[in-house]
C-alpha cells in the first residue's frame, strides 16, 4: 500500500498516527512542536487522509498489519512512536505484537469500552459525520459559528468553542473525504476488545495520556486500558477532552518529549508565541 506522509526534522524518528476521521493535518501542531529535535513521520492512516482504503474488511488488526509492513519497509523498526484516539489503538496492537517500536505514547486510546459505553462512544461520532455530509456545502459556516462548533464537536474538545475555525473547518473536509470512517468507527464501538500484554513485557516503554474531561472515553475506560497494559505509564491533563491535540497541544507534547528523552539528553523546550496552520 502507498501511504501518504509528511516528514519533518532531524533527528531520532518519532511516527505519528492521526485521530479518529482526521488526517496528518490533525497534528500539524504537535508535529511542528516534536520536530525541534526529533525527524516526525505523520502517515495517514489507511482509508483517511490521502492513503488509500483497504480492500474488505477493516479491522483494527488489518490497520496494524498494513502499518508494519510500512514501517518495515522504510527501515522505521526500532523508532518511537506517538498515537491519538485511533491512531492510540493502532499504536497498542503493534506495540503488543512484539519488538517493532522503542519507546510509545499513546493519547485518548478508543477500543475500550463495554457495555453501555459502547452507545455513548458511537452515536455523537456517527452524528457528526451524518451532519457533515449531509452539510458538506455549508462547512465553513459551521465552523464558524460558536454555537453550531459547540454542538458538533463538544464530544472531542472540552473548549469546543475556543479551537480556531480553520482547524475545526480542516477536520470537517478530513471527515468529508474519508473513506473508512463509518467502517472503523463500529469496529471501535461494537468490534473485539482491544487485547493487552503482559506485566513485565514492556517496561518503561509506554506512556498512556488521557484528558480529564474526555466525554468519550471515562475513567473506568482507562483503568481498563491499564488493567490490559499493566507496565504502562499513565498521565492525566486536567483541562482537555477527548482532543488533547487541541484542548492543551503543549502539555501534550511537553509529556511526549519528556518521555521520549532521556533526561540528559532532554533540550529545554521553547514553545512558539503563534503557530500557523497550513491547510
Amino acid at each position: 500500500m502507498k501511504f501518504n506522509r509528511i516528514m519533518q526534522g532531524d533527528g531520532r524518528p518519532v511516527l505519528m498516527l492521526h485521530d479518529l476521521g482526521g488526517s496528518w493535518r490533525t497534528l500539524e501542531k504537535v508535529r511542528d512542536l516534536v520536530a525541534s529535535n526529533r525527524e516526525v513521520i505523520v502517515i495517514d492512516i489507511p482509508g483517511f487522509g490521502s492513503t488509500p482504503k483497504l480492500k474488505g474488511e477493516v479491522t483494527i488488526s488489518r490497520l496494524a498489519d498494513e502499518i508494519i509492513e510500512y514501517i518495515k519497509e522504510n527501515n522505521l523498526v526500532g523508532a518511537d512512536a506517538f498515537g491519538i484516539s485511533l491512531g492510540g489503538n493502532i499504536i497498542l496492537e503493534i506495540l503488543r505484537r512484539g519488538n517493532i517500536f522503542g519507546k510509545v505514547v499513546v493519547a485518548s486510546p478508543i477500543g475500550f469500552a463495554e457495555g453501555k459505553e459502547k452507545r455513548k462512544f458511537y452515536f455523537p461520532l456517527i452524528t457528526l459525520i451524518c451532519i457533515v455530509r449531509i452539510c458538506k456545502y455549508y462547512l465553513p459556516r459551521l465552523a464558524g459559528k460558536p454555537e453550531k462548533k459547540r454542538f458538533l464537536i463538544k464530544s472531542l474538545s472540552y473548549f469546543p468553542t475556543e479551537i480556531y475555525n480553520i482547524i475545526v473547518l480542516s477536520y470537517f473536509f478530513d471527515l468529508l473525504m474519508s473513506k473508512s470512517y463509518s467502517k472503523v468507527l463500529w469496529q471501535m464501538s461494537y468490534g473485539e476488545q482491544q487485547a493487552g500484554i503482559a506485566k513485565g513485557t514492556i517496561e518503561d516503554k509506554l506512556l498512556i495520556i488521557w484528558g480529564r474531561k474526555d466525554k468519550l472515553i471515562k475513567q473506568n475506560q482507562i483503568d481498563r486500558i491499564h488493567e490490559n497494559f499493566p507496565d504502562a505509564k499513565l498521565e492525566i491533563i486536567e483541562d482537555s477532552g477527548h482532543y488533547i491535540h487541541w484542548d492543551q497541544p503543549k502539555e501534550l507534547v511537553k509529556s511526549i518529549k519528556n518521555f521520549l528523552t532521556n533526561d540528559e539528553d532532554t533540550p529545554d523546550i521553547v514553545y512558539p508565541d503563534k503557530i500557523i496552520i497550513k491547510i
